[in-house]
């Protein structure tokens, strides 16, 4: 405890993540944490033991590393919907990237203690002029942050948001991403990310030991990833969010987040991301090595408690049929420029219509002016296959390319 005031350290850093990696078939040993202490793989003195009784594609990787979902399902979402290709696209133009901003830290190699938060962003600028928050604050007080929330049946709205100055036109100069210039990136926070003016995911029990960070997230912390396609929240359970601080402090290497999430919520996140018309039954067939003796009454959806731990959802918060998952990604140093000054509007209606003040809120109805994320199978219904295929330009090897304005 040495190494932090009581006061608080002055040090603030925030970092965007870029290069998610979600697939692991590859990669041995896949990204994740060793969760439940047991090591679980194959040749082990405790082979198939572990969480979820370790059947054959629930078994541990190399080192009991627990990431059944790296290993079998998001392999699936890289070979056919090209998500990780999806998420850079999107994040790089500023939209649902995920900020880490960590403050109250010395700035050094040790810190017992620092506070982290993790909000997604709502728009992201390239501002060489910017030097302070205060900066970003004052130069977008007359600009107005809108979630455009107003399709049709043939042509439905995605519900992301559009940036406009005071003369009404769209602000542009999406951020740039320049190696070693990263922040004069300037990233505004998504207000989805905080319940009134709280962080949704904030803890003040993060640390860092030889410029590793590591950050034990809160149950159900709910991190989120978002394209303008296709939406989900992972509430983990157990979870922590590990990174390598380097190059003075401009990047974060070998980074990650690992937990569980339950059963119960791969249906969810599975139509979210773009597995459409499925049943609990037919989501589970495709992973059923995962899962042990599924109950009907579970796949009629109703989540029962059992002896079965892949399969129950657990009482008073234990861990229960909770599944464990790691996703991978790197980091490069940005500013923050704190939520928009003057909040967020939803406009549902028609020309001319005041919008709706924002409030937040995960999910809204038709017409009740609170925005929620792009659902993949929403868009499939209503506008086909297309809607949630793969982008065009995720067919080969995709590379971010700057706007002019960063020549």
């Amino acid at each position: 405890m040495s190494t932090s005031s009581a006061d608080g350290d002055p040090v603030e850093a925030t970092f965007a993540i870029t290069d998610v990696l979600l697939d692991q078939k590859g990669v041995d040993p896949p990204i994740g944490l060793d969760l439940d202490g047991i090591d679980g793989s194959a040749g082990s003195p405790t082979q198939d033991q572990g969480e979820c009784g370790a059947t054959e594609g629930a078994r541990d990787a190399k080192f009991g590393i627990d990431n059944v979902l790296g290993m079998h399902l998001w392999p699936d979402l890289a070979s056919v919907l090209k998500i990780e290709c999806e998420v850079e696209r999107t994040h790089k133009r500023g939209l649902g990237t995920l900020l880490i901003h960590i403050s109250n830290w010395n700035g050094n190699a040790d810190d017992a203690e620092v506070t982290v938060t993790v909000v997604s962003a709502i728009a992201g600028f390239n501002r060489p002029g910017w030097r302070t928050q205060e900066d970003a604050q004052a130069a977008a007080a007359d600009w107005d942050f809108l979630i455009v929330n107003s399709g049709t049946e043939e042509e439905p709205s995605y519900d992301l948001p559009i940036v406009l100055d005071a003369d009404g036109n769209p602000v542009e100069d999406e951020p740039c991403w320049t190696p070693n210039h990263t922040t004069n990136d300037w990233f505004f926070a998504n207000p989805r990310s905080f319940t009134s003016q709280y962080p949704n995911v904030r803890t003040t029990r993060g640390y860092v030991s030889g410029y590793r960070l590591v950050v034990p997230l809160d149950v159900n912390a709910p991190i989120e990833l978002m394209t303008d396609r296709r939406g989900v929240s992972i509430p983990l359970v157990g979870g922590y969010l590990v990174g390598d601080i380097v190059d003075n402090a401009l990047r974060l290497e070998n980074a990650y987040i690992a937990g569980r999430f339950r059963v119960s919520e791969l249906v969810e996140v599975g139509e979210a991301i773009g597995f459409c018309g499925e049943d609990f039954t037919g989501i589970y067939s495709g992973y059923a090595d995962l899962f042990r003796a599924i109950p009907s009454s579970f796949l009629e959806g109703a989540p029962v408690i059992s002896d079965t731990p892949c399969t129950s959802d657990g009482v008073d918060g234990g861990l229960g049929g909770a599944v464990s998952v790691g996703v991978g990604f790197s980091g490069v140093r940005v500013s923050y420029a704190g939520l928009p000054p003057r909040g967020v509007k939803v406009y549902d209606g028609e020309d001319g219509d005041e919008p709706l003040a924002h409030t937040p809120a995960k999910y809204h109805a038709p017409g009740d002016g609170q925005w929620k994320m792009p659902d993949a199978c929403q868009l499939f219904e209503l506008l086909g296959e297309d809607a949630v295929a793969a982008p065009p330009e995720c067919a080969g090897d995709y590379s971010f390319t700057p706007g002019a304005h960063c020549n």
